[in-house]
């Protein structure tokens, strides 16, 4: 069994509930070429980024829950630009033209207007398409001419010490994929590169090609696939937030790697700038210097992609970060710190 391409998808379903769940409806007036939206509120589909797909349409492109697809409403709000968003879960019933979503869902892809609601677009026509990163292009360079989210592997095939990502880099969150540059340049360890990156016009970039760690699926990511099971010994991955107001510190360094490890680059960090750094996510303790309700970012699920790029499916480095740590002259000095606290482990 090719156990790292199941682990995302499965960790997902343990998630979020059973594969498919009814839902009754009458029978669909909608075209043959597209897919009727539904109000759905569900918790397998209570994210802004998710959706519930009919099993018969699931089924047919080839995917599975815990996927990704397009999704686009050329009649929604006047809208012309697709999204991404994950299959919750799929919709067992007798009708295979269905999509369901919650209001946020909407709002995210710029359905609905502010203030709008989900009833201003059920009966609507959206069309699904089986992919993430769009599968014709190939570079960050065709990302940009073409206002797309592109993925990129820099890979020998055989490196497996360390494997450094951004999957939301340049628009999403600005100067992340330039972190991961700058670390896999510099290292001496055997590594290989894994980013993002997305632009868009219409529609914010975030919006429409952000997709949670947690929920990246392999199969819907070809490049990061093709890694999936080398089993790095080590792997980091730069996020930006922003918006936060429950916490003090500009970094949030999580993920399952080790607690000497997190507190290694916390002291590097510390060393070379005058940013605060929060760790989190340490051997099940939460951190107590914040006031959120939950810790923020720990980054700790084997779901992470981060994650079950390690041998041990849980040894991943998460790197969260505020903007202003991400301007420049600040960014290349976090991936140095990076690039010396790796230097001295691996």
């Amino acid at each position: 069994m090719n156990v790292k391409r199941d682990l995302s998808p499965r960790t997902l379903l343990t998630a979020i509930g059973s594969e498919a769940i009814a839902w009754a409806g009458e029978p669909s007036s909608t075209t043959a070429d597209g897919h009727e939206i539904i109000d759905f509120d569900h918790e397998t589909t209570a994210h802004r980024e998710r959706l519930a797909l009919a099993v018969q349409t699931r089924d047919e492109l080839g995917l599975e829950n815990g996927d990704q697809v397009r999704i686009e409403c050329g009649d929604c709000n006047g809208g012309t630009e697709d999204g991404i968003a994950t299959i919750g879960v799929g919709l067992a019933e007798r009708r295979g033209d269905v999509v369901g979503f919650e209001e946020a869902t909407a709002e995210r892809l710029a359905f609905i207007d502010d203030g709008g609601s989900m009833d201003d677009i059920v009966g609507a026509a959206a069309s699904i398409e089986p992919y993430g990163p769009h599968p014709e292009y190939e570079t960050r360079q065709d990302a940009l001419d073409h206002t797309e989210y592109v993925e990129v592997l820099e890979d020998d095939g055989t490196a497996a010490e360390l494997a450094v990502t951004a999957p939301h880099g340049t628009y999403l969150e600005y100067n992340t994929e330039k972190q991961a540059d700058r670390v896999y340049e510099r290292t001496t360890a055997e590594a290989v590169e894994w980013t993002c990156v997305g632009y868009s016009d219409e529609l914010g970039a975030f919006d429409r090609w952000h997709i949670m760690s947690a929920d990246i699926s392999p199969r819907s990511f070809p490049e990061l696939d093709r890694i999936a099971d080398r089993g790095f010994d080590h792997a980091v991955s730069f996020h930006g937030f922003s918006g936060w107001d429950c916490f003090d510190e500009d970094i949030v360094i999580g993920g399952g790697a080790p607690e000497q490890l997190k507190r290694d680059l916390e002291a590097e960090i510390e060393s070379r700038t005058e940013f605060a750094v929060l760790v989190t996510g340490i051997d099940g303790d939460e951190a107590t210097d914040h006031d959120c309700e939950q810790e923020p970012f720990p980054g700790t699920s084997t779901a992470n992609f981060v994650n079950w790029l390690t041998a041990d499916d849980s040894s991943g480095l998460q790197v969260e970060q505020s903007p202003a740590v991400r301007e420049d002259g600040n960014w290349e000095v976090i991936a140095d710190a990076v690039v010396d606290v790796y230097e001295r482990t691996i």
